[in-house]
């Protein structure tokens, strides 16, 4: 079966954004879909322990790479601010 299995565990150690605050959650994209973990308020070691992310067709789709965004859900304005991301190469997994 074509499919991949991305589980979130946790981060540490994050950057501190507004006002001293931070709300992180982390979006994993693979290929065109995408999975969100759920937003953790006011910590910088977040654990999410996720439920599994499943993504279909990984192969077949020619998706050699999955991108791993971490962001601060900002609470006080419209728009997300992105802490950091990591790009994972399939092919080194």
């Amino acid at each position: 079966e074509d499919r991949l299995e991305v589980k979130v565990v946790a981060a540490r150690d994050l950057s501190e954004v507004e006002g001293g605050e931070c709300n992180p959650f982390v979006i994993v994209k693979c290929g065109n879909e995408f999975e969100q973990t759920q937003v953790l308020n006011h910590t910088t070691n977040p654990e999410w322990n996720s439920a599994r992310m499943v993504f279909q067709d990984v192969t077949e789709n020619g998706i050699d790479h999955i991108v791993v965004r971490i962001n601060h859900k900002n609470l006080s304005a419209q728009a997300d601010e992105t802490i950091g991301q990591a790009i994972v190469d399939l092919r080194t997994v």
